[in-house]
């Protein structure tokens, strides 16, 4: 079984979208062999698009188009950041349904694995955890799945008790692979393409740190720190067959997950990008690549 996984990044989801693009002109088909699509955050909405049947070149225009709406900031949330998250869920909630509309779950060919994080509730009692979907959840509707999932603390308010899965797995490429096996799919014949969303290397001082400092440092430690530990599991996992492959763009600069400002360069960074590795890679998977 091929599995594609696709990383959160919010805006910078399209770079991810360009890049699958650029490996099906250089493989063509390649996406038809894919078993299971999995995806936190904006990495869940395009693992959902292309599993619902949305070609790669339809999900670039979803960024483009809807994205400015989805990141449309009201007046009076630039003023109340401390209180309210930054944007409204209504253009995203809007651009979801008006891809999927009422379909669910269940009425998808391929498989998912979609990451959240629900809340939990106090009557009757039910404790916050990660939460993950997939087609055995046959009647939840999938926009409301990609809200979920897309519904990044501080960014967007949560939507129906659940966040961001990027809280809980940034890169679910390692909980794709504990699906496939409960499925009595062998660890020995996964194949396996993770999708990042682009790297920018930070460093972040220590020391005797409070609340405060670490408040607002800790969230891109936790991130992706997360991300990498399933790197490093997923590699060691299929290391002696060479079956896993990530792909991750290098950013040049902190690229923020709300700046629609930046998807002309996010564009330009992921057409840049050397995917030598990855189609050799791919190709070895799934046939030749075209000349």
């Amino acid at each position: 079984m091929l599995i594609l996984s696709l990383d959160g990044g919010g805006v910078r989801g399209i770079a991810s979208a360009v890049l699958l693009r650029r490996l099906e002109e250089q493989v063509p088909g390649w996406l038809d062999h894919v078993g299971l699509f999995a995806g936190s955050s904006t990495g869940a909405i395009i693992a959902l698009g292309l599993a619902y049947g949305k070609t790669t070149e339809e999900i670039i225009k979803f960024y483009r188009d809807k994205l400015p709406e989805v990141f449309k900031q009201s007046w009076w949330r630039r003023y109340a950041t401390l209180y309210r998250s930054r944007y409204s869920n209504a253009g995203l909630k809007k651009a979801l349904n008006e891809v999927f509309g009422d379909e669910t779950l269940g009425s998808l060919q391929r498989d998912v694995l979609i990451a959240t994080y629900y809340l939990g509730q106090r009557e009757p009692f039910q404790c916050a955890r990660a939460r993950f979907y997939d087609r055995s959840d046959a009647s939840v509707r999938i926009a409301d799945v990609a809200l979920w999932s897309g519904s990044a603390p501080v960014y967007f308010p949560s939507a129906d008790n659940h966040i961001d899965g990027g809280v809980a797995a940034n890169n679910c490429t390692v909980c794709a692979m504990a699906l496939a096996e409960s499925r009595l799919v062998a660890l020995s014949s996964l194949k396996v393409l993770s999708i990042g969303t682009g790297h920018y290397p930070t460093v972040v001082e220590g020391g005797d740190c409070g609340l405060i400092y670490w408040g607002q440092n800790i969230l891109g430690p936790l991130i992706d720190g997360g991300s990498e530990v399933a790197e490093y599991q997923a590699y060691q996992f299929l290391r002696e067959e060479g079956t896993y492959h990530r792909c991750q763009p290098d950013l040049s600069e902190d690229i923020p997950l709300d700046a629609v400002e930046r998807i002309d360069d996010l564009v330009a960074i992921a057409e840049a990008v050397d995917l030598t590795n990855t189609v050799d890679w791919l190709s070895a998977q799934v046939g030749p690549a075209t000349s």
